[in-house]
C-alpha cells in the first residue's frame, strides 16, 4: 500500500524472515522482532544484523496510542507485545506496515496506517471484533470491564468473535 521512496518500512517477523537482505536494509526494525529471530532462526538473524535495518524503540506514547487503536477494532487480546511494539514504532515513524499478521494488518487500516503483506495475502477489509460472553450473550465494550477471561455479570468466558457484517 505505501508508494513513496522516503516512506520507512516499518518489518515485522515475516519481514525479517522472508525479505532479501538488501530489502531488510532499508527498513526500520524495533527490538522484539530482532529477539525473535534470533530464537527461530540463527543464521537468518546473522543475515539480518548484517543487513544493518534501522533498530528503534517506540516511545510509550506511542505505545499507548498503539494499544487505544488495537482495543478499538477489538484485536488486542490477539496481539503479543511485540506486535504492539511494531505497531507503535510504524505509528511513530508514520511508515508502511509490513506484516502478514491480519490483526495488525487491521489495526494498521483502522488507524489510516499504510501496510503491506509479506508474503501471505493481504487481508482485503478491515474487521471489527465483539466480546460477548458465552452465558448471558452480553455484548461487552471494553477489555477493561472482562475480569480474568470472564463476563462481570454471570461469570461466564468472554470470547472474542469476529462481528458479521
Amino acid at each position: 500500500m505505501g508508494d513513496g521512496a522516503d516512506v520507512p518500512e516499518v518489518l515485522d517477523t515475516a519481514a525479517l524472515l522472508h525479505w532479501p537482505g538488501d530489502r531488510i536494509g532499508k527498513g526500520v526494525v524495533s527490538p522484539g522482532p530482532l529477539k525473535e529471530i534470533a530464537k527461530l532462526d540463527q543464521s537468518r538473524a546473522m543475515l539480518v544484523e548484517a543487513s544493518s535495518p534501522a533498530i528503534r524503540s517506540p516511545m510509550p506514547l506511542s505505545v499507548a496510542s498503539a494499544r487505544k487503536i488495537a482495543e478499538g477494532t477489538g484485536d488486542l487480546a490477539g496481539l503479543s507485545p511485540v506486535d504492539i511494539e511494531i505497531l507503535a514504532l510504524a505509528l511513530e515513524v508514520q511508515g508502511v506496515l509490513a506484516t502478514d499478521d491480519r490483526r495488525l494488518q487491521n489495526c494498521a487500516a483502522s488507524a489510516g496506517l499504510p501496510w503491506l503483506g509479506v508474503g501471505e495475502v493481504p487481508m482485503s477489509k478491515v474487521w471489527s471484533w465483539q466480546r460477548r460472553c458465552t452465558g448471558c450473550r452480553r455484548e461487552i465494550a471494553s477489555e477493561s470491564e472482562i475480569i480474568d477471561e470472564c463476563c462481570p455479570d454471570c461469570g461466564s468466558p468472554v470470547q472474542l468473535k469476529r462481528r458479521r457484517g
